[in-house]
């Protein structure tokens, strides 16, 4: 995987999720959840393409993720393509530093955009 040659780009979508799992632990907290009982971890993401989308499809199932969506974003325009996957995991895992930083060094490898995690509870 390569990191955005600019660090900055990458630092600041990094910093943003960050932020965003801050958000997400006070409302998981609020709502009692365990933190560490396994559960589906899905993850977002929006490709330029159908070729981009399946590349990183590809990656995400070889990070032992399952591919769950992937096709053309209604809304969006015909050329972003929408990629849903899970995996089993915490609630600690998906608001750790090194679970986003390393999705995020994914989709910047395949000129991809990370848009976060989601669980239920």
């Amino acid at each position: 995987m390569t990191w955005n040659p600019d660090p900055s780009t990458n630092e600041r979508e990094l910093e943003g999720h960050l932020r965003r799992n801050a958000a997400l632990e006070a409302e998981f907290r609020k709502r009692g959840a365990d933190f560490d009982s396994l559960r589906e971890l899905e993850v977002h993401f929006w490709a330029p393409n159908r070729r981009t989308a399946a590349l990183l499809g590809r990656e995400l199932y070889r990070k032992d993720f399952l591919v769950i969506a992937l096709g053309p974003s209604a809304g969006r325009g015909t050329e972003v393509w929408n990629v849903e996957a899970q995996k089993e995991g915490s609630i600690r895992e998906g608001l750790s530093e090194e679970f986003t930083r390393s999705l995020i060094e994914l989709a910047s490898s395949s000129s991809s955009t990370y848009d976060g995690w989601g669980t239920s509870i």
